[in-house]
């Protein structure tokens, strides 16, 4: 949940990235509501874990946190400072772009038409008529082309406010890059194959004029050293290492601007099992040092609960639970949470041959076209009647957990006790 809190370094209010992917003139608009009214907050210091399948719009989260996919609605505070500025107004200028230019097609089809066949329709007329079509030609030509010249006038000046307004967001979020940082997913897509290390490195130092000259070259050699790399490596390029040592690479990037926040995208799950430990105790280890604040996103709950001081988790745009990760994984309170945590094999052959684990029927439903009221009554074993038609809040159940569902509440927490007792709505 979103508070003022002054403890919190990001606080998120009902953030939302829809994407348009269909609809015009005579269609109905369809989006993809990958993020849908999202809240929540960050501590300084903390790593708070984002579990969730793929496809619950995790990545596209943590994104559009750092404005690098543009949300569309909501806010995000840094430092009470919101990084989301107010565009939905640039709708308007955008709907009468398309209306203008739609006009001006219809103008200049016109014009063509009249050049076209004027001479046809004034053959065979005597003279009279044909000065008086003549005279109608030519007022119909000035008014078509100053239609025109209107209709294009507003596209260029629609165009040009919102190439300003949008520039002027853009700027005023870049004083703030340097503070929120981001590693990617894939280590190698997320480099340039054309930059050696060094490059790579040095290039946000020289962005944001941290430094000049030989300083750089040595700042990036003590980042890589920092990182575990060779701080001879300088000018090798990216092809030249391993996944694990790429990886590295791109956190050194991440750490050359001294940010204070940095989403980790899926940052281990590309690499082998023994390079994954190194890579989270590397980044746990720079947490002391530095004083970072993370948001870790993985799909590896062994990975959250190793790193995580809190768990948020999300099902298809929503956050459906959050709380201590200690707590989330010892008294889960979600059937979804149980359901991921379930998943995760047990390294003791006996209680993993032994143990039942919690298969969710059918797929997940479409972002495009999520179902009514609670998104998970299509494959939650304890839905209701009343699921389909009541959309849950997330609300606190124990202390500093919260969840989302209608049949759990303070006082009645357990929702398998509240199935065999016969209990329906308990809460919401």
């Amino acid at each position: 949940m979103a508070e003022n809190n002054g403890n919190n370094l990001i606080s998120i209010q009902n953030l939302q990235v829809h994407y348009k992917i269909s609809g015009g003139l005579f269609k109905e608009t369809k989006h993809v509501k990958a993020v849908d009214g999202v809240s929540l907050d960050i501590k300084k210091g903390e790593t708070l874990g984002l579990v969730g399948e793929s496809g619950c719009g995790k990545s596209t989260l943590g994104k559009a946190i750092l404005r690098l996919t543009e949300p569309t609605g909501g806010q995000v505070f840094y430092q009470n400072k919101n990084l989301v500025d107010d565009l939905s107004y640039l709708q308007i200028f955008h709907k009468i772009s398309v209306a203008a230019i739609f006009a001006a097609a219809i103008f200049i089809v016109i014009l063509i038409s009249k050049f076209i066949f004027s001479d046809y329709f004034s053959s065979g007329l005597n003279n009279l008529l044909t000065v008086i079509l003549s005279v109608l030609n030519n007022l119909l030509t000035v008014i078509l082309s100053v239609l025109l010249g209107s209709a294009v006038m507003i596209i260029l000046i629609c165009w040009i406010i919102k190439s300003v307004m949008l520039y002027l967001s853009d700027r005023k979020m870049r004083e703030n890059r340097k503070d929120l940082q981001m590693i990617f997913q894939d280590p190698y897509a997320s480099l340039n194959p054309r930059m050696t290390v060094g490059q790579i490195i040095a290039e946000p130092i020289r962005t944001f004029n941290l430094s000049n000259g030989g300083n750089i070259e040595a700042k990036v050699q003590d980042l890589m050293e920092t990182v575990g790399l060779n701080r001879r490596f300088t000018k090798r390029y990216p092809h030249e290492f391993s996944g694990g040592q790429r990886q590295r690479i791109g956190i050194a990037r991440a750490l050359a601007v001294d940010p204070e926040f940095i989403v980790a995208d899926e940052p281990i799950s590309a690499l082998d099992v023994s390079i994954q430990a190194q890579i989270m105790n590397l980044m746990a280890k720079l947490q002391k040092e530095k004083n970072l604040t993370y948001l870790f996103i993985s799909h590896d709950l062994r990975a959250i609960r190793h790193v995580a001081d809190r768990v948020a988790v999300m099902y298809l745009g929503k956050i459906v639970e959050l709380g201590d990760a200690k707590t989330v994984y010892a008294e889960p309170l979600m059937p979804y949470t149980k359901a991921l945590i379930s998943a995760v094999p047990i390294p003791d052959p006996e209680i993993e041959a032994n143990r039942k684990r919690i298969i969710l029927q059918g797929d997940v439903p479409s972002p495009i076209n999520p179902p009514p009221g609670c998104h998970f009554n299509t494959r939650c074993p304890y839905a209701i009647g009343e699921c389909k038609k009541i959309k849950p809040k997330l609300v606190e159940i124990k202390p500093q957990h919260f969840a989302a569902c209608i049949r759990i509440s303070a006082e009645k927490p357990h929702i398998e006790e509240n199935k065999e007792s016969g209990l329906g709505i308990v809460g919401n």
